[in-house]
């Protein structure tokens, strides 16, 4: 198969709107963590494996606004699952 170009996938992808987490990342760090974490997938060795939040999100980017270390307190007692999946 000549002159084919093998399409090369960067080991980091971001899947949520970029602007938004840039401008959040600028203005209000915390929001804009807890997005990065909510929507980053890893790709490596044939696989990609996000972060899944077992509560609620809503409730996790509220108390990130109001008082910061409650978030915290929220996220290790719920908990993330990692999410593995087999790409094709």
């Amino acid at each position: 198969m000549e002159g084919q170009v093998e399409k090369y996938k960067y080991p980091f992808s971001y899947k949520g709107n970029i602007i938004l987490l840039v401008l959040l990342l600028f203005f209000w760090p915390p929001v804009g963590f807890l997005l990065l974490l909510f929507n980053t997938a890893v790709h490596l060795h044939g696989e990609t494996s996000s972060l899944s939040y077992r509560g609620s999100e809503g409730w996790l980017i509220f108390w990130s606004i109001v008082f910061f270390p409650v978030a915290i307190v929220l996220a290790a007692l719920r908990g993330f699952d990692v999410i593995t999946v087999k790409d094709s």
